[in-house]
């Protein structure tokens, strides 16, 4: 395929800001789902993400737009699966940023989109939502022009609600995202940037080629991993899984080789034939490694005594990536205990706390310390039949002598 007709791009916002929905609408828009089998959040699969309304798990499908191939990824809002986010971006070339034009600006937004800048990504910026009679896109488009650089006339208004201004963002895409680069006539270079588990096939693989033709009768050799499979099946999504005969440059889709653990294709992992291969690892392939504390504190002390500085004082600039988790671990222990010990010295020079008596029916004192926090309020009144504060016995007024009285009658002594 022409590279020039390729363009590679996902969809990044906060949380509930419409990117599922967004996806939904260039499904219809595309032709790539029937009306009739059209459903809500189509792209997510977990029965979690339809129950809870979120996504968790990024999802890749194949669009055709006016000539031209869209290679389309979901990906999650919530922070909990920013790693997902930075996995899709290394397979990319631009990126959708949806913004709320009732909310602007939130926390993922910012993070999203400063990722999608450190890795030099084009940025399709669209104020979702504009249906709402709440949305204000004129207000939020010069706090993103303010806040993030973007102009604010090159940012779309859209409602993924009701499909409007979806195709000028579709259009927005092929005409800001770069083609991808990439030589056919070089070794098989091939990203993987998700996998899963299927119980019936297997490990099934996403991937972005990279460099290369991948064929589906190649053997497959896993730099990371190190080792080699027989490639069953390799395909694309449309969003139904379609296999194909070869994927070029460029192209995503999903790759199955008979394999029985997901960690030997973790997302990153680089993919090259068997024979005749590529020996380097690509950009952007990096994966978590797992370090002990151990490990984290002996790297951190090494680097310190090299510098002649203090833990907290070193920066992430000044070490490796590896040196960067120690330093970023540590620092953090190392504050939190100091935050700790702090919080105890003050404890012991403050006065004792105020001791309440509760009155309950199996206990006949209980002694509770009141917290010190300024906003802390006791609780006076509780129902008869729970435990209450305790007031001091009732003891009846001093009763008063009884008066005496003097009988004027003849016989007073019988009074």
């Amino acid at each position: 395929m022409d590279l020039q007709r390729i363009r590679n791009t996902s969809i990044i916002a906060h949380i509930d800001h419409g990117k599922s929905t967004l996806a939904d609408r260039m499904l219809e828009l595309t032709g790539a789902v029937d009306a009739r089998d059209m459903r809500a959040q189509y792209l997510d699969s977990m029965d979690l993400e339809r129950e809870r309304g979120i996504t968790i798990k990024l999802q890749s499908v194949r669009l055709d737009w006016h000539g031209n191939v869209v290679n389309l990824i979901d990906t999650p809002g919530h922070v909990d699966f920013g790693y997902e986010v930075s996995r899709s971006l290394a397979a990319c070339e631009s990126v959708i940023l949806v913004v709320d034009a009732a909310q602007g600006i939130e926390a993922q937004t910012l993070a999203n989109c400063y990722l999608a800048m450190e890795n030099d990504l084009a940025i399709v910026a669209c104020l979702n939502k504009i249906d709402l009679p709440a949305a204000e896109p004129d207000r939020y488009a010069a706090e993103i022009e303010n806040v993030l650089g973007i102009p604010a006339e090159d940012i779309l208004r859209i409602s993924a609600k009701t499909g409007e201004g979806v195709g000028d963002v579709l259009d927005a895409v092929i005409e800001r995202t770069p083609a991808p680069e990439g030589d056919a006539d070089k070794p098989l270079q091939a990203l993987i940037f998700d996998s899963h588990f299927d119980q019936y096939r297997g490990v099934v693989s996403s991937i972005r080629v990279v460099n290369g033709v991948l064929n589906s009768r190649d053997k497959l050799k896993f730099l990371h991993a190190g080792t080699s499979h027989d490639l069953d099946e390799i395909g694309v999504r449309t969003p139904d899984s379609t296999p194909v005969d070869s994927l070029g440059p460029g192209e995503t889709g999903y790759l199955i080789a008979g394999i029985k653990d997901v960690g030997e294709a973790r997302s990153g992992e680089t993919v090259t034939t068997d024979r005749k291969g590529s020996s380097e690892v690509l950009a952007g392939s990096t994966r978590l490694t797992a370090m002990s504390t151990q490990t984290c504190v002996t790297r951190l002390r090494s680097f310190a005594s090299t510098t002649h500085r203090s833990p907290t004082s070193l920066r992430h600039q000044e070490l490796s990536d590896s040196d960067s988790v120690a330093a970023s671990l540590v620092c953090s222990i190392w504050k939190l205990f100091a935050n700790v010990l702090s919080a105890s010295s003050d404890s012991r020079s403050s006065p004792p706390p105020r001791q309440w008596h509760i009155a309950s029916p199996r206990a006949t004192a209980v002694k509770l310390s009141a917290p010190t926090h300024p906003n802390f309020r006791p609780l006076r009144r509780l129902s008869a039949s729970r435990s209450r504060i305790s007031r001091p016995a009732f003891s009846p007024p001093p009763t008063t002598p009884a008066r005496s009285w003097i009988c004027a009658r003849p016989d007073a002594a019988k009074c």
